[in-house]
């Protein structure tokens, strides 16, 4: 589900307000940066996966899953 939010409902050039109307409130925000906890998704239950979204000059440039 990560990867298709990522890849199909996520599109660069979005802006922070289409991204909050889509997703929710952040979990955490910088000025460029949204971060969205998702949960333990990898099976393992261990490790948290995050959505990171990027902007530059307010419209998303990028977005990527990550564990921590």
């Amino acid at each position: 589900m990560a990867f298709d939010i990522r890849d199909n409902v996520l599109f660069k050039g979005m802006e922070k307000e289409q991204v909050s109307f889509k997703l929710g409130h952040p979990d955490s925000k910088r000025e460029n940066e949204y971060r969205y906890t998702l949960g333990m998704c990898s099976g393992f239950q261990m490790d948290y996966d995050v959505l990171h979204v990027y902007f530059e000059n307010g419209k998303l440039s990028d977005a990527k899953v990550y564990q921590h």
